[in-house]
């Protein structure tokens, strides 16, 4: 009886839909934004769209009377920040809805059990699909935290008096369609910035949740095909036919990998840009709070911080994974018993082992690499932008 036959196809089924659940749920949160690629909504996204630019618009148009004060400079900034962040992903969603449609459907050929010739090649697989998916239920419910918060912010600063004006204070630094005087008027606005609060929740980490969940699925299919190489050349009688088989594969990842940085490289260096001065920007007001003993808004800001550095590190350790399992499978064929092999050949394999000495990355404009070493320079980056702001002010 083969390996292959003994392998509990029921139970091992049951974990790959559970691992392609992540999946399910990142196409649920972008068909909610009307920018799901296999299902593109066009009316949802343009609600979305237009919403997100009136709110755009409305921040900008309050930066001149935050001048006066820094600290209220600092907070519009960062909004305004956050904003075009989402606008940008909204635009390239759009832009790139078919690549990241075709890649999806790619993806999904790798859920089914007749791919695997082991148990041990599913297992190693998932355990990948399932960090995406550990990473998904951490990140949803941090950044809903952060947006309702945020919102909520005016209430925790100033408490709510409808008989004084001063209170009306609106959750984001912005001119308003209408004067606010009276509660009623004051109701309305929040009933209107409310869709504000899943736009930053999810805006900021939709494309996030997709792009691990994929560099985790290419990590998965690496590990695969670095253990199958482990042996490789023992077989001399289909070692064409293997090799052949093996390189498509290869192929294969390489392609969802330049996919995959084509469709996100501009956001992801959108990212590192504007997570650097945010993480700078946060955790100032969070030391402006602290001397100011205003512990709600410190816990408000800490939580946002806490959302942003964890945002960017998954970032970076994916990143890292990608460009160590690229690594690893370079590291197989030259540990395997290649030297055993025809003379014949040979040749092909060492062809094959040198496409395998460039390991595949996530990049910020093609040109700046995320990984371990990225994160922590940003995040110095960001601590050094934020004692040079506390020595100026």
């Amino acid at each position: 009886m083969s390996e292959k036959s003994e392998i509990n196809h029921d139970i091992l089924k049951q974990e790959l839909c559970s691992a392609e659940l992540v999946f399910v749920w990142n196409k649920k949160l972008f068909a909610a934004f009307g920018v799901n690629p296999l299902q593109f909504n066009s009316l949802l996204y343009l609600f979305w769209l237009f919403y997100s630019i009136m709110h755009f618009i409305l921040s900008c148009a309050a930066l001149p009377q935050n001048l006066h004060n820094l600290n209220n400079m600092i907070d519009a900034i960062t909004e305004v920040g956050s904003m075009i962040t989402i606008l940008a992903k909204l635009a390239l969603y759009r832009i790139n809805r078919k690549s990241l449609a075709d890649l999806l459907v790619e993806i999904e050929k790798d859920y089914s059990i007749d791919k695997y010739e082991n148990e041990l090649e599913v297992r190693m697989f998932i355990d990948y699909v399932f960090k995406a998916k550990g990473f998904f239920q951490a990140t949803i419910p941090l950044s809903i935290a952060s947006a309702v918060m945020y919102f909520f912010r005016p209430f925790a600063m100033n408490g709510f008096d409808s008989a004084n004006l001063t209170t009306f204070v609106l959750p984001y630094r912005m001119i308003f369609f209408y004067p606010i005087t009276k509660l009623s008027g004051y109701l309305g606005a929040l009933f209107y910035l409310i869709p504000v609060i899943p736009i930053t929740a999810f805006g900021l980490v939709t494309d996030a949740n997709l792009m691990l969940a994929i560099v985790a699925h290419i990590c998965g299919q690496l590990s695969v095909l670095s253990r199958s190489l482990l042996h490789f050349a023992k077989d001399g009688t289909s070692f064409q036919q293997k090799l052949s088989k093996t390189v498509r594969q290869h192929q294969r990842l390489i392609r969802m990998a330049k996919t995959l940085d084509s469709v996100f490289n501009l956001l992801m260096l959108q990212q590192v840009l504007s997570v650097t001065f945010v993480i700078c920007f946060v955790s100032y007001s969070m030391l402006i709070n602290w001397s100011q003993r205003e512990s709600a808004l410190i816990l408000t800001f800490l939580v946002c911080m806490v959302s942003l550095s964890f945002l960017l590190f998954a970032y970076c350790y994916a990143g890292q994974c990608l460009i160590d399992e690229s690594t690893f499978l370079g590291n197989a064929l030259y540990t395997s018993t290649w030297y055993k092999l025809e003379p014949s050949n040979v040749k092909n394999y060492i062809i094959f082992m040198k496409r395998t000495q460039k390991p595949l990355v996530i990049t910020g404009g093609r040109f700046y690499i995320y990984s371990l070493p990225s994160f922590l320079a940003v995040m110095k980056s960001a601590m050094a932008y934020l004692s040079v702001l506390r020595t100026l002010i």
